[in-house]
């Protein structure tokens, strides 16, 4: 069992975003929606929808201009929102200080996950990424798997 799931549709929609940005040498995010689920104790997301708007980004940080989240809010429904991805173009796939103090901030539940992607390397032939959870003071990488 994974601890993360994302349909291959919602991974382009990010990977597409992240390569447009990352050429501008930006950063890039957006929200994930999705459910909670439980198979035998053990608890999973599923990622159903990513949820972007205008960003103010640099190379090495990026946040929702002030009207995105509203924009984001009408769109989300009565879904959940399970975590947050974001990019670090040129600079691989860890959580930085920056990226726990949001995570904690925002995203402090047990299930709530962070990507992060680099639009500038791949493995296997696929843009690099990762997904984490908040542990302790610091994080640790989750599996993921991506279905069709």
């Amino acid at each position: 069992m994974f601890e993360a799931y994302l349909p291959i549709e919602v991974i382009r929609e990010i990977e597409d975003h992240f390569s447009e940005q990352g050429g501008k040498k930006l950063e890039a995010m957006g929200l994930l929606a999705g459910r909670v689920c439980e198979y035998k104790g053990e608890r999973y997301v599923i990622v159903d929808e990513y949820l972007t708007g205008s960003l103010k980004a640099s190379s090495v940080s990026v946040k929702f201009n002030d009207e995105a989240l509203g924009l984001i809010a009408g769109k989300i429904g009565g879904r959940m929102i399970v975590g947050w991805v974001h990019s670090h173009p040129g600079y691989g796939c860890f959580m930085s200080s920056t990226d726990i103090k949001t995570q904690k901030s925002y995203f402090s539940s047990d299930f709530n996950i962070a990507g992060v992607f680099d639009p500038t390397r791949s493995e296997e032939g696929e843009m690099l990424k990762r997904f984490y959870r908040l542990e302790g003071n610091g994080y640790r990488e989750i599996s993921f798997a991506v279905f069709k």
